[in-house]
């Protein structure tokens, strides 16, 4: 990986499959799903490989070539602004090796809810997010202006100090999850009410709601403590609980924020976009200048490289019926429209250009800000900066 300093690759499959128990079968899935995919490897400086099944006697399925040819030349047009670049430090998604073994009595396996449900959240916010296992981020903590913990308990004593100390200099930690909150209640300046709890409650925040069913950890938030969101009885801001969703706490020079709910399997068992807002309005207290800010569609990942002085904005269109399990495959997505990016650079900007056509674009400015308006992406666009 990019944070080892070694190339990887990721492989996806060209077809999809049911290993539910009315399962045992699956089908192709189609070259828009294959390129959205690729996308997402390409965009973090990875390598793409794409595993097209063969027949029982070893032979290959010709049929495949046209969608094989195809998928390849996406992927090469892509590849002198994909490949060697390093992704720019801005969210760190703390996967604790250490947790999981104790959170779990899985050795191998994908099973990892907390982790994968919170990811989808922070990255369908369009958040550049980048997940540290726990050997990266004792190396690369201080290059994050932003660590978030995703409902991971028993945190390895070590490095939840080091962690405490970088907020302590000045770093912003995110605490997600009933439980995991408890690992900081010292920090996080609240009085905890009883244990954590499964409950029906509903969210509520800049005058939108969302409802949740998930494990929730009652506290009153002390003096001097931002509270961020509020819980309700019912989608009715008449009724308010007394019992913040989400707050945030100054730690010395930095700041502890958390949230009292775990999102993760809410998000995977019924997607609201509440969740994603709550997320984002957290971030937004704590990271007050993302290099990117996407305007003109909810269905946009986004990440950020470098390479050779150069800084890349990956945009990848992420519509289609991933999350229903009943669709197996997609032919057609809609495009996104026309974005607005909002771009925060320690250098001034002196050229913006859309890759792979080789399009100049034009920078705006409004209010000491840098504004660029890119044409309606179908899969993955990427804006080349210059400075």
């Amino acid at each position: 990986m990019a944070l080892q300093g070694k190339p990887w690759d990721l492989m996806s499959w060209g077809f999809t499959y049911d290993f539910g128990p009315n399962g045992g079968f699956g089908g192709p899935k189609s070259i828009i799903q294959l390129e959205q995919e690729a996308a997402e490897v390409m965009a973090m400086g990875g390598g793409f490989q794409a595993y097209f099944t063969q027949n029982r006697d070893g032979s290959i399925k010709p049929w495949y070539f046209k969608m094989m040819g195809k998928l390849g030349k996406f992927c090469h047009e892509r590849q002198s602004f994909c490949k060697g670049t390093e992704t720019i430090p801005q969210i760190g998604l703390w996967y604790s090796t250490y947790s999981k073994r104790k959170q779990s009595n899985q050795v191998y396996g994908w099973n990892v809810p907390n982790v994968e449900g919170n990811l989808s959240i922070l990255m369908d916010g369009q958040n550049c997010v980048e997940i540290l296992m726990d050997h990266q981020l004792k190396k690369k903590l201080n290059q994050y202006p932003l660590i978030i913990i995703p409902e991971w308990t028993g945190l390895e004593l070590g490095l939840k100090q080091q962690v405490l100390e970088y907020v302590k200099n000045g770093g912003k930690l995110f605490v997600i999850g009933a439980n995991a909150v408890k690992e900081f209640e010292p920090q996080l300046g609240v009085t905890f009410s009883g244990k954590p709890e499964s409950a029906v409650y509903t969210m509520g925040f800049d005058n939108q709601m969302v409802t949740i069913k998930t494990k929730i950890q009652y506290v009153k938030a002390e003096a001097g403590t931002q509270v961020i969101g509020e819980l309700y009885h019912g989608d009715d801001f008449r009724f308010p609980t007394g019992n913040p969703a989400a707050t945030i706490a100054s730690y010395g020079k930095g700041k502890i924020a958390a949230c009292y709910l775990d999102l993760s399997g809410a998000y995977y068992t019924y997607q609201a976009k509440g969740f994603s807002k709550l997320a984002n309005k957290m971030i937004g207290q704590l990271l007050y200048e993302p290099i990117v800010k996407v305007t003109g569609s909810d269905y946009v990942h986004t990440a950020v490289s470098q390479k050779e002085g150069k800084w890349f904005i990956h945009l990848i269109n992420t519509a289609g019926n991933h999350f229903n399990q009943k669709v197996y495959e997609y032919d057609q997505i809609p495009a996104t429209g026309e974005l607005s990016l909002e771009l925060n650079t320690p250098k001034p900007i002196k050229k913006v250009v859309l890759q792979p056509e080789g399009k100049q674009l034009k920078l705006n400015y409004s209010n000491g800000k840098v504004f660029v308006s890119v044409p309606s992406i179908m899969v993955h666009s990427i804006i080349q900066l210059e400075f």
